[in-house]
């Protein structure tokens, strides 16, 4: 906002649980209450293939769909981005996603892993540096909804980036992976 003078007529964010996502419209609310004359940004939440029980929620009813954990592990294998596979996101809360969308008139769009990997790469290409799975999912969701004519082409539009730079990176750094305290194993 103190960048561009307003508000995005539209936000595209990758999502797991959502969360991201409801603390940008609160924050955009809290631009408005100074601004009153400004609109909500649209949230476009994205999802990866085949794991997509927001996108499924919002499609069929309030309630999240009701997978089995096997069908959950099976789809977590399928995905490009496996840090978007939140198994119960914060969705029918009062003030949750279901809410969040709602009120910004939003909507969930969902990318497939090939998708997601042209856009990593197309990404690479135009802006000079590599971006996280979850990002890439993000950046194929706003190609998709602008070539089928779902937002305005010249509308001003946030897309949120998670991450990037880990590939340039790794060639000037060794990197060490983080290693977990505690493992859990199923018995």
């Amino acid at each position: 906002f103190e960048e561009i003078k307003q508000l995005p007529s539209y936000y595209f964010q990758a999502v797991g649980s959502g969360t991201g996502a409801i603390a940008t419209l609160e924050a955009a609310r809290r631009v408005r209450s100074a601004f009153s004359d400004i609109s909500l940004p649209r949230l476009m939440l994205c999802q990866n293939l085949p794991f997509t029980p927001i996108s499924d929620a919002w499609r069929m009813s309030m309630r999240l769909p009701q997978e089995s954990t096997d069908n959950f592990r099976n789809a977590i294998k399928q995905v490009y981005a496996d840090e978007l596979t939140n198994w119960i996101p914060p969705y029918a809360t009062r003030g949750g996603v279901y809410d969040s969308l709602t009120e910004s008139h939003g909507d969930v769009l969902v990318a497939s892993n090939a998708a997601a990997e042209r856009a990593a790469d197309t990404f690479l290409e135009l802006e000079g540096i590599d971006i996280e799975p979850a990002a890439a999912v993000a950046v194929a969701c706003l190609q998709d909804a602008v070539a089928q004519g779902r937002v305005e082409r010249d509308a001003v539009m946030l897309l949120n980036i998670t991450g990037g730079g880990r590939s340039r990176l790794a060639r000037d750094y060794s990197l060490i992976p983080a290693e977990p305290k505690l493992r859990l194993s199923r018995k």
